[in-house]
Formats: C-alpha cells, sequence, structure tokens
C-alpha cells in the first residue's frame, strides 16, 4: 500500500482547506487523498510484477496465432505501443488496464482493474462503452479461434453483485470479476498481494494521526473531548 508520508504534501488552498477551515488540516486530507489515489497505481504495478508480461515481440505471435501456451498479461504501456493502432483505434483514453491472455483456452480478458468498488453513473457509462468498443476491435483483429471478453475487476471486492451495484448496474453479473477470479487467471496469490498492500497500514496510521495532533486546532479539539468524556 501508499504510505502516506511519500506522497505529495497537499494543498493548503484547496477543496479541503475550505470544508475544513484549516489550511494544515487541508494539506494533510489532501496528503492522505494523493496516497489513495497512488494506492490505485501501485496495485496495477503489483500485478504487473508479480504476472508474465508479454514480450513486445511476441504480440506478432498473438495476431499470427502462433502465441506459445501460458497466460500472459499485456499492460497498458504495451497497448499504448503496439496494439491500441494495430486493432484499429486511435483513442488511447479508451485503452484498458490490462489484456489478459489465456492461451490454452484462446480466450483474451479485456480488463479494467479497480482499486476502489464504488463509482458514479457517468464514469461506470464512460468505461464500459470503452471496454466494449476495445474488445470489439481486438476481436475483429485477434485470429480465430480467439475470443474476447472485456471484465471489470474490483480488486478488493469478493462479492459479485457489489461489484455490479458499484458500477451502477451498467454491467451485468458476467462482466464482474473479483480479485481472487483475475489473481487465479494469472496463476498469482490474491492473498498474498493482498499481504503485501496492507503492510504500509499501520505506519499511515501513525503517522496521520502524529501529523492530525500536530496542528493545534486539532490538539486542541481532541484534547476537550477527552476531557469531557473523562468528567464524572
Amino acid at each position: 500500500m501508499a504510505k502516506i508520508e511519500n506522497s505529495k504534501k497537499g494543498r493548503e488552498d484547496g477543496g479541503y482547506t475550505r470544508l475544513f477551515g484549516n489550511k494544515q488540516l487541508g494539506a494533510l486530507i489532501s496528503q492522505v487523498h494523493a496516497a489513495s489515489i497512488s494506492a490505485g497505481n501501485e496495485l496495477e504495478t503489483l500485478v504487473q510484477s508479480n504476472s508474465c508480461v508479454i514480450e513486445e515481440q511476441q504480440l506478432a505471435d498473438l495476431f499470427k496465432g502462433n502465441l506459445d501456451e501460458g497466460t500472459f498479461l499485456i499492460p497498458k504501456s504495451i497497448l499504448k505501443k503496439r496494439v491500441t493502432d494495430q486493432i484499429g483505434l486511435r483513442d488511447k483514453k479508451i485503452e484498458p488496464d490490462f489484456l489478459l491472455l489465456v492461451v490454452s483456452e484462446t480466450i483474451c480478458y479485456v480488463v479494467e482493474l479497480k482499486d476502489g468498488d464504488s463509482f458514479d453513473t457517468k464514469k461506470s457509462e464512460g468505461e464500459v462503452t470503452n471496454l466494449k468498443t476495445y474488445a470489439e476491435a481486438l476481436g475483429r483483429k485477434l485470429p480465430y479461434p480467439w475470443i474476447v471478453h472485456w471484465r471489470v475487476c474490483m480488486f478488493n471486492q469478493c462479492d459479485k453483485e457489489a461489484i455490479v451495484r458499484g458500477f451502477k448496474n451498467r454491467i451485468e453479473r458476467a462482466q464482474a470479476m473479483t480479485g481472487e477470479e483475475f489473481c487465479c487467471l494469472l496463476g498469482i496469490s490474491y492473498d498474498a498481494l493482498t499481504r503485501k498492500r496492507v503492510a504500509d497500514q499501520e505506519p499511515n496510521l501513525t503517522y496521520f494521526v502524529h501529523q492530525l495532533l500536530g496542528i493545534p486546532e486539532v490538539r486542541e479539539v481532541v484534547t476537550d473531548i477527552l476531557n469531557t468524556a473523562s468528567s464524572p
């Protein structure tokens, strides 16, 4: 998990400052928000580093139908350089996070990987449109008998119905993928990845509380609350 203390210092003039009326507190919450975003990026990196990532030269074998047996991950960096233009798409903004190739089953999954599990309607609709567009374009270029499916994977969610609700019912249950299912397809340990991600939770809590209590106005409020709670 991303460490808050390693995130860029937050803005003192942003929305959180206006919300609380305190520059130091606003900057701290802004820093926490930045760390939360970094955690999602870190998840992609962690999945990629533990998977068998396809080599760029292997892409030619894929489109010729000669790819060796195995399960391969194609990250967004390779999609941008070698795949999106090749399948006839120009808009890089519609690229998914990963392609997951299961060669033994000749199935390709177009995957959007999410660290969270609740999204607004507009974002959900837009991403579903992008996934469908990408999957259809890819399906037209991959040789028979390859089949292309698209999936929304909420890494921390184990309930597919919750994934559907979190995407505002813009997907069917069949398009929902749990983190455990995603890792199983890749042949990596979901539990091991999760343990790596929670390792920074304790230092994050310690850092946040220290920074919070370092703000005089906050410390004063906390002291008053504790004194009131301890009064007979």
